[in-house]
């Protein structure tokens, strides 16, 4: 029992001092602020970022450069043979036709134009007949359902047709080639009136095809646009 006792004492003993070694062995706050700093150098990033100074450049081993500098070998310029320009067949000259044989010996005449007088009552503007400058020319009022369109012929070679005034009609068309678009408008001063009316024109004009049609606010922008092409 004394045994028992004793030993009890003992283990008691023992753990009491581990506890208190273990309380101990904690640092303080007393301790933390008494603690040696840390210097500087050893919170400084890792030696691979650490900026230093410049790698001096390898030397160059002495048997490289071990004599004077050779100059580059001259390099002679490749002659580029001039491109050939192609000629036309037609280019070449052709051998000298021997007179009196060819179609050089019968010429042919000139054809003959006959030249039409003037357009009566207007400048002196000369026709020449080379061929059919014929059109015919419609006048349609659109809101003006009681009118009927009208239609007149004009032919400028030689001054023709149903038209009342077409010697200036062909006046106005011979400088314009026969299309009324082509014409020169006038500096009359037309009403603002809304009156729409429609002009046509179809033919043949030195062998081109006419074909014109416009609409104009009313029959006075019409006939300044046109003059006496549309007037009837």
């Amino acid at each position: 029992m004394r045994r028992l006792l004793c030993l009890t004492a003992t283990g008691l003993f023992l753990l009491g001092g581990t506890a208190s070694a273990a309380v101990r062995s904690q640092p303080s706050d007393s301790d933390l602020s008494m603690a040696t700093p840390i210097p500087p150098q050893a919170q400084v990033d890792p030696p691979r970022d650490r900026v230093g100074p410049p790698i001096p450049p390898r030397p160059v081993p002495p048997w490289i450069n071990s004599g004077p500098p050779v100059p580059p070998r001259p390099v002679p310029p490749r002659p580029v043979p001039p491109r050939p320009i192609p000629i036309p067949p037609w280019a070449y000259p052709r051998p000298p036709i021997p007179p009196g044989s060819g179609p050089v010996a019968w010429p042919i005449p000139p054809r003959p134009y006959p030249v039409y007088p003037v357009y009566p009552g207007y400048p002196s503007y000369p026709v020449v007949q080379d061929m059919a400058k014929d059109l015919l020319l419609t006048v349609e009022k659109l809101r003006d359902p009681s009118y009927t369109a009208r239609s007149v012929q004009l032919g400028c070679a030689p001054v023709s047709g149903t038209h009342p005034d077409a010697g200036g009609a062909c006046a106005v068309l011979t400088p314009a080639q026969g299309d009324p678009a082509r014409i020169t408008p006038s500096w009359t001063v037309c009403a603002q009136v809304q009156d729409p009316v429609r002009a046509t024109a179809t033919g043949i004009w030195n062998g081109r095809y006419i074909q014109f049609e416009y609409t104009y606010s009313n029959p006075c922008a019409m006939r300044r646009a046109t003059g006496p092409v549309f007037s009837f």
